[in-house]
């Protein structure tokens, strides 16, 4: 649920069904910038784009570098978000954006034009999150941006109006001054970021089986991954044995009868893991 500021300008000339994609396929990844069992479905309901938007914004991001992607199911996509990868603890020392932020989802963002949007990133870079205030001569605050976006003065100023919703920015002394305003990002405390990319693996799971599952099941399903993923070794071994589980606990299900039931998933996780069963 992150985004290295490293990347930042690359994204640019994105459209706005790229930002959209781009930033819902984000809440999901890993630390390596791995987004597995992207369907299109998904997208759609959660951004309001149509099926040919998701194709387009798809291909748009692989031919602009940002992502690359392969089909390794009938339904869905695997995605790597490029040179987005937080490997190790020092990895995070270089800078980035959270996107486990309620404003990114609210109308008042998707509203915005994509240059726009990335002006709002561009300038949540800049001031490091809060941490300080970017100030710039105003010469060259448009000389910098109308090069890096292409675009005029005026539409700057265009820009810049329209995100006094999102930055405290003001002139002094022939410079500009951009502001944080916290209340404006806070983050969505609703769901860690790993509860999150776990339920999206329970789901990608269930969606490649062709299971019917809500919300609930999903959540409850991957609390085993926390549960037991020290027996294993770790969260990816932990999902490999829940996949096989999830699995096994329809396999002899035609498509129509085939639902995810956590209660008897995890009795098949602890036989895997040649744990004893709970007394009944």
């Amino acid at each position: 649920m992150r985004i290295k500021y490293s990347i930042i300008g690359k994204l640019a000339n994105l459209t706005n069904v790229e930002w959209d994609f781009l930033l819902y396929i984000g809440r999901y990844q890993d630390r390596m910038g791995c987004v597995e069992g992207v369907y299109y479905r998904d997208v759609m309901k959660n951004t309001g784009m149509c099926k040919q938007s998701f194709y387009n914004a798809l291909e748009g991001l692989e031919t602009k570098k940002i992502i690359s992607y392969c089909k390794n199911s009938e339904i869905d996509y695997d995605i790597h978000i490029l040179e987005n990868e937080f490997p190790t603890q020092e990895s995070f020392r270089e800078g980035y954006i959270k996107l486990n932020r309620k404003i990114f989802r609210k109308i008042r963002f998707k509203q915005l034009k994509a240059k726009e949007k990335f002006l709002v990133l561009e300038f949540l870079k800049i001031t490091h999150e809060n941490a300080s205030i970017y100030q710039m001569t105003k010469e060259n605050f448009f000389t910098k941006y109308c090069k890096m976006l292409g675009v005029t003065k005026r539409m700057i100023r265009s820009y810049l109006h329209h995100l006094k919703k999102f930055f405290s920015i003001g002139i002094k002394n022939g410079k500009y001054f951009i502001t944080y305003l916290f209340s404006v990002f806070k983050d969505d405390n609703a769901r860690s970021q790993e509860l999150q990319h776990l339920d999206h693996m329970v789901k990608k799971e269930c969606q490649r089986r062709y299971i019917q599952y809500d919300q609930q099941t999903i959540q409850d399903t991957a609390k085993l991954i926390q549960q037991y993923r020290q027996e294993v070794g770790g969260t990816k071994e932990m999902l490999l044995v829940l996949g096989t589980c999830i699995e096994s606990s329809v396999s002899q299900l035609k498509k129509q009868e085939r639902y995810l039931k956590p209660d008897y998933i995890h009795k098949l996780v602890r036989i895997a893991l040649d744990l004893p069963s709970y007394a009944s």
